[in-house]
């Protein structure tokens, strides 16, 4: 009976070591691009575990009478700021499970989304009589900042689940702009913005997509501020964060192919994915990883300008960004001298494009904004070949990131 049960025993022994093998193999078969998912924003990203009564519960107003009296009995400026930052956070996660339990009731997310709006009002009042000129608020301004990363993602995925309300959301995303020029106002220091942003967002979900959801958000930041410092620190982040996502796409042993994958899962509409293209195409040194990169925003282009997904809004940024292109084109030529002579090529390339610019301009007034869309696309390829041209006679490198730079070639 003894060797029986031992001779079991060894067997079952052999069969745990024999699967645990088989796992171990299959795991180190399976490759990060097979694996690779691009996470949506939780509630434990948020830091709420339960967000418990919600704005659509008729007894709701208990809840918020509850905050109404922590804050009252607060007296410390820097505690009432961490508990409004706090209950914006609780008022965001709220909004998900909203979402979450009603995903066709547009009712409940209209008020929902007024709801978390009126959090961040009372969290970017609280902040703007805050004296930040002790150091004791350091703490504070990393964790709203960290959060409105979150909650920029958050709203994108909502936008891109939710077009009915888009203007309703992009208006709640104004606040947060707005949340964050109050910060970046309260303190200038060379350099701090920029800290700021990246510790912000390399403190987010450990995923591949997690430098590219946070393009869109700093686009919006570039976009709506007017203090030429802050844009330009806001650009290196941008910089930052896509050499992150190249290392990390390399060092993980993704193919290109793995691009389209990614940015397919990234959680924001098509118009916005194609922005993060844009600011991505213009970095990425793998020859193979451009190229698919063309191939999927030209799909992307065509999906968007024979739907009715283009808003005014959406040409109207597209015709500005290829319009302000071809200005710093221009302007990049014109600094070589009068001696310098342009070449052909290039000539023709800038005219046609800015010809379709016109032609999109006409087609936007008139309401027709695919076509808008579509043209002010054609002649973004068109001053992306004048650039390379333009490099290539002019014996110059490309350092092509949005706007029309170069840097003199060396010769290795």
């Amino acid at each position: 009976m003894k060797k029986a049960i031992k001779a079991i025993l060894v067997i079952l022994l052999a069969i745990t070591l024999i699967v645990w093998l088989a796992s171990f193999a299959f795991a180190k078969e399976v490759t990060p691009a097979q694996s690779l998912t691009v996470a949506a924003v939780s509630l434990s990203d948020l830091g709420v575990s339960n967000p418990g009564l919600l704005p659509t519960n008729p007894f709701y107003f208990v809840k918020e009478w509850g905050r109404s009296l922590k804050q009252l009995i607060t007296s410390d400026p820097v505690k009432k700021a961490e508990l409004r930052l706090r209950v914006a956070t609780e008022k965001a996660a709220e909004l998900k499970r909203v979402v979450d339990l009603s995903p066709g009731n547009t009712d409940a997310l209209s008020r929902a989304l007024d709801n978390y709006e009126n959090g961040i009002k009372q969290l970017e009042n609280q902040l703007e009589g805050l004296d930040t000129s002790g150091g004791n608020t350091d703490q504070l301004t990393s964790d709203t900042a960290s959060q409105a990363v979150k909650y920029q993602e958050l709203l994108e995925e909502l936008k891109a689940s939710h077009g009915d309300a888009a203007d309703k959301i992009e208006a709640v995303q104004t606040k947060i702009d707005e949340l964050m020029q109050e910060l970046a106002a309260k303190d200038n220091a060379p350099g701090k913005f920029k800290d700021l942003f990246e510790n912000a967002i390399n403190s987010q979900k450990d995923n591949l997509g997690r430098e590219l959801k946070a393009l869109p958000f700093l686009d919006r930041l570039e976009k709506s501020t007017n203090d030429p410092a802050i844009r330009a620190e806001l650009n290196q982040v941008k910089d930052d964060e896509i050499l992150h996502f190249e290392g990390r796409f390399g060092a993980d042993g993704l193919t290109p192919g793995a691009a389209a994958k990614i940015l397919d899962q990234l959680p924001m509409t098509d118009t916005v994915k194609l922005k993060v293209i844009d600011n991505l195409r213009d970095y990425v040194n793998s020859a193979a990883a451009r190229s698919e990169l063309d191939a999927v925003r030209t799909a992307l282009v065509n999906k968007l300008s024979s739907g009715s997904a283009v808003s005014a809004s959406d040409a109207s940024d597209l015709i500005g960004r290829v319009t302000k292109l071809v200005a710093d084109t221009e302007s990049e030529i014109q600094s070589r001298g009068a001696t310098y002579k342009t070449p052909t090529n290039v000539k023709v390339l800038i005219n046609n494009a800015k010809s379709l610019l016109d032609k999109a301009k006409s087609d936007l007034q008139a309401g027709r904004y695919g076509a808008a869309f579509g043209e002010a696309n054609a002649a973004w390829h068109l001053m992306a070949n004048a650039i390379k041209c333009f490099a290539n006679q002019a014996n110059v490198g490309v350092n092509y990131k949005g706007e029309c730079k170069v840097e003199k070639k060396t010769n290795n």
